[in-house]
């Protein structure tokens, strides 16, 4: 989170502050949670990396494969898809329901309070902020302030 942070600050000084108070609060919470017990996870989840054919479900791209928690995979997840959902595009109602279900259905299975998908999501959109700088994305200031905005929120709303 602080290498994060410390990314954003140089890129966008001006939101060098914003990146510090969301990185302390994933470190906050990551300290005061209890550690689960083991799962095997992918490391990266998110939807570019499932593939749907029928009734059959693949996943893709297992470099990070191994033992970690997936809360933080599901939050990967829901990361990608608040982004898709805030970039305007037309279907950003349904790629937020669909969000908004997948949550859900992650909180459910893990028996998680939404506070705790909630932090993570927050943490994984302050990695994620720095992409439009690194691909070079025209816009990349607005964009990497946006996701932090969206972070922000993520936080408040918890």
């Amino acid at each position: 989170a602080l290498c994060a942070a410390q990314v954003v600050a140089r890129l966008l000084p001006g939101e060098g502050c914003t990146a510090g108070r969301i990185a302390e609060a994933a470190i906050g919470w990551a300290e005061e949670t209890e550690p689960s017990e083991e799962w095997i996870v992918h490391g990266d989840l998110y939807e570019n990396q499932v593939l749907v054919d029928g009734d059959s479900l693949g996943l893709i791209d297992p470099d990070d494969l191994g033992p970690g928690d997936p809360l933080l995979d599901a939050a990967n997840f829901s990361a990608h898809l608040l982004m898709l959902g805030a970039s305007g595009s037309l279907r950003a109602a349904v790629i937020l329901r669909y969000r908004d279900e997948l949550r859900t259905a992650f909180s459910r299975i893990l028996d998680a309070d939404p506070a705790a998908l909630a932090w993570r999501e927050a943490y994984c959109l302050l990695r994620l902020a720095s992409g439009p700088f690194r691909v070079l994305h025209p816009e990349w200031p607005r964009r990497m302030a946006d996701r932090l905005a969206l972070a922000t929120e993520v936080l408040a709303a918890r």
